[in-house]
């Protein structure tokens, strides 16, 4: 009798394999998609290039504007990076934001934020928040012309 129910068993499972490998094998539905997109909350290059598109300049002519901007950027570089006549206005070591100020030719003003940031898994969300043109911040309170 315990032969019996082990050749029962034996058949049950085999039926299982065979129905487990045509489901397997058979083809997906033509109306469905096998690979969805992933839906990401964060903009992509193109996308951010495509909605930021008309603030760029595309005259060949403007050769002193690139020069200008080159300049620009040398000079963000310089005082990103230099500590030189820079001095503590005000330190807030709850937030992790240091206000440094110096005086440039006895009438600019120049103030450098240092900014730390210590949830490294939410880097993505403070930059794209700081760095929305969109939408006025602590950074950011208006349009420089």
């Amino acid at each position: 009798m315990n032969r019996f129910y082990i050749q029962i068993v034996l058949f049950i499972l085999s039926i299982f394999v065979y129905a487990n490998n045509e489901a397997l094998a058979t083809d997906p539905a033509s109306g469905e998609d096998t690979n969805p997109k992933l839906i990401s909350p964060y903009a992509t290059p193109e996308e951010i290039y495509e909605k930021n598109k008309h603030l760029s300049c595309h005259c060949p002519n403007n050769t002193h504007v690139l020069e200008v901007m080159d300049e620009a950027i040398q000079q963000l570089e310089y005082h990103a990076t230099s500590k030189d006549g820079y001095k503590l206005c005000i330190e807030n070591s709850g937030d992790g934001i240091s206000y440094y100020k110096k005086k440039y030719d006895d009438n600019t003003d120049i103030l450098k934020i240092n900014l730390n940031i210590y949830a490294s898994h939410q880097y993505d969300f403070i930059i794209n928040r700081l760095w929305n043109h969109s939408s006025p911040s602590i950074f950011n309170k208006g349009l420089v012309l």
